[in-house]
């Protein structure tokens, strides 16, 4: 029974009919196999395509690669008036009037106050009579006797002389008295004593007159002379001493301060008002020895005060350090127009640019971020495999370390290479091994 059935299914086997059913399932088969081929070549290009459209599009820049770098240092100093005086009075005295007040604007040698003046005044009336008087004896000595004094002169001595030839007469009478005792002793001696004194001034008349005829003595002249000279400095003293008891501008400029008021008393070398030169105001700054050996005297610079730029000039640079802060200090005479006026005390900075030899790259800043152990981290692009499109890169984070900063980049150096391609911003969007594409 059996051996009949499986006969049975080799003859179904055999016959043409089941021949073709086998043929046709051969085909069927061949036409999966190569369809199946086909789904797995078409999944790798999908898979490319596929990674070229998930790909992030990201700005980035070439890393430049530098030697060396210009940095700016900046200093400050403050704006001071070219000239400052305390003004006092050089002799003591009541204030009679201050005639200005803090912030007035004053020309030189304009009277900016006044001491009382009446005692010198009449100190100088006193001196000026005494020198008239000296000097009116002067020209009397300078001319000589006048002749009707000369003629008087004369007439003194002879009278005198009669007088004395009188006396010599009544003498010789009185001794032939005397001899025959008609007199007394005591009578004769005051005649003969009358007598001698009558010689004595007729000898002063005559010696008056030939003073008189000889002319004054040189000597005379020039005590006099002496005297008037005095008298004269001593009036110029006095004239000098009012011109001081007024207290003038010794410049132009502004009252600063005004420290004492009508009334009080002025001591000597006490300050009355001081006044600041505000024509041309200079900046006082201090700068490293090294700073300041690129300056040179008559050099332009612009020089910030108040926000605002203006042209200076250095005119000078004081000889020795400051003690404290051990740098050297350039004056510079500030440019400011009138129209926008800038006071001593105001903060100045001046930007000096220096060389430095370091060696880096120059990145943006905003292509930065927070690294490790306090270092930075930027985000390179890097080949991605060949699984993916040409112009799709991989991000690979590097660490680097801030030299120093210019405006919105960054001096850097660490992992990375000249050329290599970094991500400009948007660094809080992206992580590292993110597929990207570059748009520079």
């Amino acid at each position: 029974m059996s051996q009949t059935a499986t006969e049975t299914g080799e003859r179904r086997i055999s016959s043409p009919a089941a021949r073709i059913v086998l043929l046709l399932f051969l085909a069927a088969f061949a036409v999966a196999s190569i369809v199946l081929v086909a789904r797995r070549w078409s999944g790798s290009e999908d898979l490319t395509t596929q990674s070229s459209l998930t790909a992030v599009p990201v700005d980035a820049v070439a890393v430049e690669s530098v030697d060396s770098i210009t940095t700016e240092r900046f200093f400050t100093g403050r704006v001071a008036a070219r000239r400052a005086g305390a003004l006092a009075f050089e002799r003591s005295a009541r204030v009679e009037a201050v005639l200005v007040d803090e912030g007035d604007r004053v020309r030189q040698g304009q009277a900016l106050a006044r001491l009382d003046r009446r005692d010198l005044e009449l100190r100088r009336s006193q001196l000026e009579a005494s020198l008239s008087q000296a000097q009116a004896r002067l020209d009397e000595l300078v001319a000589g006797p006048r002749q009707e004094t000369i003629a008087a002169a004369r007439a003194q001595l002879r009278e005198a002389g009669q007088q004395l030839e009188l006396a010599r007469v009544q003498t010789k009478r009185r001794q032939e008295l005397l001899d025959r005792q008609a007199i007394s002793r005591e009578e004769f001696d005051r005649l003969d004593f009358q007598a001698r004194s009558l010689q004595a001034s007729s000898e002063a008349a005559q010696a008056r007159l030939d003073e008189l005829l000889a002319g004054v003595r040189p000597e005379q002249i020039r005590a006099q002379q002496g005297v008037v000279a005095e008298l004269e400095s001593r009036v110029a003293g006095v004239a000098l001493d009012l011109d001081k008891s007024v207290l003038r501008a010794p410049f132009d400029g502004r009252i600063n301060q005004r420290l004492l008021d009508e009334g009080a008393i002025a001591a000597p070398g006490q300050s009355v008002l001081t006044l600041l030169e505000d024509a041309q105001p200079e900046v006082r700054i201090g700068l490293p020895a090294d700073a300041a050996a690129q300056i040179a005297i008559g050099d332009r610079r612009s020089i910030e005060v108040g926000g605002k730029s203006y042209p200076a000039v250095a005119s000078g640079l004081l000889p020795e350090l400051e003690a404290e802060t051990r740098t050297a200090t350039l004056i510079f005479a500030l440019d400011a127009p009138a129209s926008e006026p800038v006071f001593p005390g105001q903060i100045a900075r001046l930007a000096v640019e220096r060389d430095q030899a370091t060696a880096g790259y120059w990145i943006p800043l905003e292509a930065l971020s927070r690294g490790v152990r306090g270092l930075w981290a930027c985000y390179v692009l890097v080949e991605a495999g060949e699984s993916t499109a040409p112009e799709v890169r991989r991000l690979e984070q590097r660490q680097v370390e801030i030299l120093s900063t210019e405006g919105d980049r960054a001096l850097v150096r660490g992992t990375i290479s000249a050329g290599d391609l970094v991500v400009r911003s948007g660094v809080n969007r992206v992580t590292a091994g993110q597929l990207v594409r570059a748009r520079i």
